[in-house]
């Protein structure tokens, strides 16, 4: 096969894969569950979420989108970070204690300071970090929330971490198959560095004594275990669980999401 032909090919299907991409449909996926579409004001950029009916609840569980479809291809950007498929969304409209999902900025909707850095090295700045500090002040007061427990998948997983670093209200924080020390998984991959992100590791001392668990995919090829084990070296949390699952980035989680979820962390030793 020449060079031209092999090009040729992988422009195909790269075009190909960019054309059959469908966003998820929100809306449709909250039909008939507890929860309700609602974009909330995040100041710097809204987030499409979904939420409860109005009432008094005394922990909120807040599922955080991954990253999304930040990029088209290995090499181009993406126009829509908008995901095609999502493993928190079906854990939060399935769930049967209050939930809440948030979207990504961006994503779903858009703002005006919508641009590509904010999905590609901009992902997990302090300014997308202050969108969410400012929509859970938000949803404290709507609800009459003492606290809360963060979920995040994949990147949503950062920004889970960095929210629970810079606030006092977070009981607990759950990942699944996160990316939680961003500078070990862009050298594990060789890719370039998040330049404009902050890192959770940058935070031990507040996340040292935050309750967390961590899910991590036994055939996960996207974020390896490695990540974890270079998050877990520098954070040394005094009260934390890790669950091997067998499922890879996007799938295998459930059976054990469903069996522990609720389960909180025993922290007096």
């Amino acid at each position: 096969m020449t060079n031209l032909l092999r090009s040729l090919i992988i422009a195909s299907l790269s075009a190909t894969a960019a054309c059959s991409h469908v966003p998820l449909n929100i809306q449709a996926t909250a039909q008939g569950s507890a929860l309700h579409a609602e974009v909330l004001d995040g100041r710097s950029y809204r987030l499409q979420a979904l939420v409860p009916r109005s009432g008094h609840y005394e922990r909120l569980r807040v599922y955080i989108e991954g990253d999304g479809r930040a990029w088209k291809t290995s090499r181009v950007v993406s126009d829509d970070p908008t995901p095609g498929q999502s493993l928190v969304l079906d854990m939060a409209v399935n769930d049967d204690v209050p939930a809440i999902y948030l979207a990504r900025p961006c994503q779903f909707i858009s703002s005006p300071g919508c641009s590509k850095q904010v999905w590609t090295s901009g992902r997990y700045s302090q300014t997308v970090i202050d969108v969410y500090l400012a929509v859970l002040d938000t949803l404290k007061s709507k609800y009459g929330v003492s606290d809360f427990e963060l979920v995040g998948h994949s990147g949503g997983a950062t920004v889970a971490l960095l929210v629970a670093a810079q606030r006092r209200d977070v009981g607990m924080v759950q990942t699944l198959a996160g990316n939680v020390d961003h500078a070990a998984w862009t050298r594990s991959r060789n890719l370039l560095p998040l330049q404009d992100s902050l890192n959770p590791t940058l935070y031990a001392q507040q996340l040292r004594a935050v309750p967390q668990r961590h899910y991590v995919g036994r055939n996960d090829r996207i974020i390896p275990a490695s990540v974890l084990d270079s998050y877990m070296s520098q954070i040394k949390p005094v009260c934390s669980q890790t669950v091997i699952v067998d499922g890879d980035h996007h799938s295998g989680y459930q059976a054990e999401w469903s069996a522990l979820k609720d389960q909180s962390l025993d922290c007096s030793r």
